[in-house]
Order: structure tokens, then sequence, then C-alpha cells
């Protein structure tokens, strides 16, 4: 759904009420777990965060506050406190000129304590079976989103290391047909998103206080 200014809280209010009756718009659900389908763009991003418990925490909360959406251009409306499954929220994003709210669902989540071998797919060569703590979740996009795919958001602590990295994997495409035209801003849109993703979960993790 597309606006001329930012959407209201009101208006937001009324996608995400919406978003119980609607339905994921892709077949592959899960699949950030593993192989992303054909037919997609496929995005993988990493970033070292710092060291150590108090780092792992840090990134946990940054992730459970929906940090990682880079602002002023990007928001999320939410009607919950942490991620969990089959939670629904409203992805507000600052396009060339407009805004359009996107409505996903949350297909999965992570949360293990670590300790063992997880060879969590996705992990960057040389990483698979390592030990590790990891968090996050991986959202679906719904009927209404101007793309259609699934994207994970995740913050690892290797055991092993006590390095503390976040790691975003996603498939997508454009789903409307504003989208469609527009393909290669779209594309420059999500590697800005990358890119800021990153710098506000270091922020997040590294700041005082």
């Amino acid at each position: 759904m597309f606006y001329l200014t930012r959407p209201t809280t009101a208006e937001l209010d009324r996608v995400l009420a919406g978003c119980p009756s609607t339905r994921l718009t892709y077949d592959a659900v899960g699949a950030t777990r593993g192989t992303p389908p054909a037919g997609y763009y496929v995005d993988r991003y990493a970033v070292d965060l710092g060291r150590g418990a108090d780092a792992f925490a840090r990134a946990c909360a940054a992730v459970r506050q929906f940090v990682m959406y880079p602002r002023p251009w990007t928001s999320v409306h939410r009607a919950f406190d942490a991620p969990h499954e089959g939670a629904e929220f409203v992805a507000a994003i600052r396009h060339l000129g407009f805004w359009s709210a996107n409505p996903c669902r949350i297909v999965y989540t992570i949360d293990d304590s670590g300790d063992a071998p997880d060879g969590a797919p996705g992990d960057p060569p040389g990483d698979q079976g390592a030990p590790r703590q990891r968090y996050g979740f991986a959202l679906g996009t719904l009927d209404g989103h101007v793309e259609t795919g699934e994207e994970r958001f995740e913050v690892c602590r290797d055991t092993r290391t006590d390095v503390v990295s976040y790691r975003v994997v996603a498939f997508s495409r454009p789903r409307v047909l504003l989208a469609r035209l527009g393909t290669p801003i779209a594309r420059t849109l999500q590697r800005r998103f990358g890119r800021e993703s990153r710098q506000a979960m270091v922020q997040a993790v590294t700041r005082p206080g």
C-alpha cells in the first residue's frame, strides 16, 4: 500500500488489523533456513558486533526492538513486545518521494542457548558446526507487501572465539507493478537497507550505556 506522505499511526493500525486475514505471498516458507528458491534475488550480509556475553545480550535486545530497521526512512509498527512465530507487523518504508506500508508475518524464530554445534544454514564457509548462541527470526511477506519473499535476521555468539555477529539472509522479488517497473531502484534501496541495518546494529551494541 502506497502513501504520498508518511503513513499515520491510524493508517498503520488499519493495515495491521487486516494482517490476520491475509496470506503469505510465496510458497517456500522457511527457505531462509537452507537454500533459497530459484527466481528470487538473494541477499546475504554480516558484520561483527563485538565480543562476549554482554555484547550478545545487547544484540538480542536490539533485534527484539527491531533496531535493524534504519531510521528515519524505515520503521516498524507492531503490537507485540518480543518477536514470536505468527506475530504480524507493518514495515513502513520511504521510497523516492512516497511511502509504502508492508505487512509481514514472523514465520519462525531462533533462540538457541548454544554450547553445541548447530551447523546453521547461511553460516560463512568454515563456520559450519561451530558451537554458538543464536537469536533472531524470519519474516514472510503478506498480501499488500510491495515485495514477495522472506528475510532472516540473526545474531550469533561463537563460543569458541566469543565473537558476536549480526547476519541476514533474504530472498525477494518485486510483487506489485510499480515495484517491478522500479526494480533497479528497489534493489538500490535493499542494498542501502543492508548497509544501514548493519550500522544500526553496530551502534546499538557498541554505544555506551
